[in-house]
């Protein structure tokens, strides 16, 4: 084994002395393309940032504000993908396709409500906008507060037909009020903020779900939710109260 050893350095130092030559001929090649080419890469950073437009301070409390309750919505929302399916199938010992068919009554109002509001374009004034957002979030609330009386498919089913609603008329709705409050340069930063909530919803909502159920039970679980989304709706509402006449609106070209 000792004999080996210089062998073995000899050997790592080839990769490395390779590797290094690798890369010096690649900046070489950058260097030789950016004179070819006249290229400037140089970055003014103080220009850009002063360049960079920012947000007044209660567009940017507004957008958080439905940013982190899009994110408590899609908590809420994950207890129907995951732990409802094991409460109505193990506690209450109701057939799985019950519980399937939920969610195909969910995909039919979906595109039933659809069509609905784009044939009223209801979505045409800020009022209306702030309308469905808050009406769905109280309608996810509702729905949670149907759950622990509900023990047969009618009492699920009338809670997903709620939640449905609240899904269709508020989660749409979001996206386009960030839009109405962020100029064009900051818009790709924030809409990537609202794509993003409801993976982090769907990441934590299982886990904390799963958490009260281990400690409380499912009746502490269906009420805490209740209790996160109005919680949820008097911020937001106060936000929107107190700050939403001082926010300066934007249009596409802005």
């Amino acid at each position: 084994m000792v004999l080996q050893q210089p062998y073995w350095v000899l050997l790592s130092f080839r990769h490395r002395l390779a590797l290094y030559s690798i890369v010096r001929f690649v900046f070489v090649l950058l260097g030789i393309v950016r004179h070819a080419f006249k290229i400037d890469i140089t970055v003014d950073d103080a220009h850009q940032q002063s360049a960079m437009p920012k947000l007044p301070r209660w567009n940017l409390k507004l957008v958080y504000g439905v940013i982190i309750g899009l994110i408590v919505l899609w908590i809420a929302y994950a207890q129907w993908q995951g732990n409802l399916s094991v409460y109505m199938t193990t506690d209450l010992h109701l057939p799985l396709w019950q519980y399937s068919l939920l969610w195909t009554i969910n995909g039919l109002l979906i595109a039933i409500i659809q069509v609905g509001l784009n044939a009223f374009h209801l979505v045409t004034s800020p009022k209306a906008m702030w309308i469905q957002i808050f009406g769905g979030i109280f309608m996810f609330g509702l729905a949670f507060l149907i759950l622990p009386f509900a023990h047969d498919f009618t009492g699920f089913a009338i809670a997903m037909v709620i939640t449905t609603f609240g899904e269709v008329t508020a989660f749409p709705m979001i996206p386009a009020l960030v839009n109405e409050l962020t100029p064009a340069a900051l818009k790709g930063r924030y809409q990537g903020l609202v794509a993003a909530a409801p993976s982090v919803g769907r990441a934590i909502g299982p886990l904390v779900g799963g958490l009260v159920i281990e400690r409380d039970g499912y009746s502490a679980l269906f009420n805490g939710g209740a209790l996160l989304v109005f919680i949820t709706f008097a911020v937001l509402a106060l936000l929107m109260l107190k700050g939403y006449r001082h926010t300066q609106q934007f249009t596409e070209g802005d």
